[in-house]
Protein backbone atom coordinates (compact mmCIF):
# COMPACT_ATOMS: atom_id res chain seq x y z
CA UNK A 1 0.00 0.00 0.00
CA UNK A 2 1.35 3.60 -1.37
CA UNK A 3 1.78 5.39 1.82
CA UNK A 4 -0.07 9.16 0.70
CA UNK A 5 1.61 11.89 3.06
CA UNK A 6 0.71 15.16 0.83
CA UNK A 7 -3.07 16.16 1.37
CA UNK A 8 -3.67 17.10 -2.18
CA UNK A 9 -2.38 13.76 -3.63
CA UNK A 10 -4.85 12.04 -0.87
CA UNK A 11 -7.61 14.10 -1.71
CA UNK A 12 -7.22 13.32 -5.29
CA UNK A 13 -6.67 9.21 -4.52
CA UNK A 14 -10.08 9.29 -2.41
CA UNK A 15 -11.95 11.52 -4.99
CA UNK A 16 -11.14 9.14 -7.37
CA UNK A 17 -12.50 6.19 -5.74
CA UNK A 18 -15.48 8.03 -4.96
CA UNK A 19 -15.95 8.74 -8.69
CA UNK A 20 -14.89 5.54 -9.52
CA UNK A 21 -17.70 3.57 -6.79
CA UNK A 22 -20.14 6.04 -8.19
CA UNK A 23 -19.87 4.74 -11.53
CA UNK A 24 -19.76 1.22 -10.69
CA UNK A 25 -23.18 2.00 -9.26
CA UNK A 26 -24.38 3.67 -12.23
CA UNK A 27 -23.82 1.20 -14.91
CA UNK A 28 -24.99 -1.77 -12.48
CA UNK A 29 -27.92 0.68 -12.40
CA UNK A 30 -28.45 0.61 -16.21
CA UNK A 31 -27.67 -2.50 -16.88
CA UNK A 32 -30.18 -3.71 -13.85
CA UNK A 33 -32.83 -1.04 -16.16
CA UNK A 34 -31.78 -2.46 -19.38
CA UNK A 35 -32.18 -6.21 -18.32
CA UNK A 36 -35.78 -5.45 -16.54
CA UNK A 37 -37.03 -3.77 -19.86
CA UNK A 38 -35.30 -6.66 -22.06
CA UNK A 39 -37.46 -9.16 -20.14
CA UNK A 40 -40.67 -6.69 -19.74
CA UNK A 41 -41.16 -6.11 -23.21
CA UNK A 42 -39.71 -9.34 -24.68
CA UNK A 43 -36.81 -7.66 -25.80
CA UNK A 44 -39.01 -4.42 -27.83
CA UNK A 45 -41.64 -7.12 -29.29
CA UNK A 46 -44.36 -6.46 -26.51
CA UNK A 47 -45.72 -3.41 -27.79
CA UNK A 48 -47.81 -2.35 -25.05
CA UNK A 49 -45.42 -2.76 -22.39
CA UNK A 50 -42.79 -0.69 -24.80
CA UNK A 51 -45.08 2.15 -24.92
CA UNK A 52 -45.06 1.78 -21.30
CA UNK A 53 -41.31 1.81 -20.49
CA UNK A 54 -40.84 4.91 -23.39
CA UNK A 55 -43.67 6.93 -20.75
CA UNK A 56 -41.78 5.90 -18.10
CA UNK A 57 -38.61 7.07 -19.95
CA UNK A 58 -39.90 10.37 -20.77
CA UNK A 59 -40.98 11.03 -17.14
CA UNK A 60 -37.77 10.31 -15.92
CA UNK A 61 -36.12 12.51 -18.88
CA UNK A 62 -38.53 15.35 -17.77
CA UNK A 63 -37.28 15.16 -13.70
CA UNK A 64 -33.80 14.80 -15.24
CA UNK A 65 -34.53 18.30 -17.59
CA UNK A 66 -33.34 20.91 -14.51
CA UNK A 67 -30.16 19.25 -14.09
CA UNK A 68 -29.82 20.38 -18.23
CA UNK A 69 -27.38 23.26 -18.81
Amino acid sequence: MTNITDSTTYYEVNNASEAERIIRDMMYNKDQMNNSYMKDTEHGKNKGKQLAWESLIREQLTVLEEYKK
